[in-house]
């Protein structure tokens, strides 16, 4: 199911970005929060929502800080 949502948020970012709560449900390890924070700052920022992306890529920083092997 995870893998769909992602899948969504790659193909349609604005209609699939409703399911945020249920994806993050869904995740399970460093790697799968990895996924979806690049989508989710890639999606905001190709929306045109650079503040929120950048509030994701820093997120994705920090992840990269305590997992440095992602």
């Amino acid at each position: 199911m995870r893998n769909a949502y992602f899948s969504g948020l790659r193909r349609d970012f604005s209609v699939h970005r409703r399911h945020v709560a249920d994806i993050e449900r869904l995740i399970s390890d460093p790697e799968q929060q990895a996924t979806f924070l690049r989508l989710m700052a890639a999606g905001l920022e190709q929306t045109g929502q650079r503040e929120s992306a950048l509030e994701y890529y820093l997120k994705l920083i920090d992840l990269d800080r305590t997992h440095p092997a992602l």
